[in-house]
């Protein structure tokens, strides 16, 4: 079941609590807001990200964040955590789409110039776009392309995750680390292989040998790559910078 169906199965007792406080309450404003969200995410999102900065979920008997999404409003924290990120990209990214900087006086026309708040999974894979600028594996220009169509509502979801899939630069695989992990990982399952063997009391000695050579000699060719990586490392670190 989805969160959206949840949180509709569960209106009653959300407004339920609703009934209990004062509509000036912060907390009152919240649960109007996650039981509009599906019209509106962005309110609810502000909402939890004030409350998730000032921990404000304290004051109101909840331990975690999680507790109070999870208890009080029937949202999934990793729903929550998504609707906090969306939030603080639109705020950074397109603040004038906020429905708090536009004024209530202003007519239809002057309202959709200004574009329409994304929903919330078009802006989800903005942010990690924008994560991937970061990271280096995307370009800014890529980026405020993608962003700028994405506004525009000119691209579906799955489409910008195709082109967010496309223009990330995926780095070169290092043949050797990758061959130095397995090795490491095959190590550890033959080391679990002779302590299970000698725990169990096995009594066929050949067998438990034969495991316990193949531990020796992954052990002795993991050891001779990680002295032949750092030997090489350091090699690289005393030579010269070239002009």
């Amino acid at each position: 079941m989805s969160d959206q169906a949840t949180i509709t199965s569960e209106a009653a007792l959300m407004m339920e609590k609703m009934v209990t406080l004062d509509p000036a309450d912060p907390r009152y404003g919240v649960l109007k807001a996650a039981l509009d969200y599906k019209a509106s995410w962005i309110e609810l999102a502000e909402h939890l990200n004030l409350i998730a900065a000032n921990k404000d979920y304290k004051e109101w008997g909840y331990a975690a964040f999680k507790d109070y999404c999870d208890e009080e409003l029937q949202i999934r924290q990793v729903t929550a955590r998504k609707l906090v990120r969306g939030f603080q990209w639109i705020d950074q990214e397109a603040p004038e789409l906020l429905p708090r900087l536009i004024d209530d006086q202003v007519d239809v026309a002057a309202r959709e110039s200004r574009g329409q708040i994304p929903d919330m999974d078009t802006v989800d894979v903005l942010v990690k776009a924008q994560k991937e600028v970061k990271n280096e594996r995307l370009s800014r220009e890529v980026y405020d392309e993608l962003k700028e169509k994405a506004l525009r509502g000119e691209q579906s979801v799955a489409d910008l995750k195709q082109d967010l899939k496309d223009a990330v630069v995926q780095p070169e695989k290092d043949e050797a680390k990758e061959q130095l992990k397995l090795l490491r990982r095959s190590l550890s399952a033959a080391e679990k292989m002779v302590t299970q063997f000698e725990e169990l009391g096995i009594e066929d000695a050949e067998i438990l040998s034969l495991a316990q050579q193949l531990r020796e000699k992954l052990f002795e060719h993991v050891a001779g790559l990680l002295d032949a990586q750092a030997y090489g490392d350091q090699q690289a670190a005393a030579e010269p910078a070239q002009d």
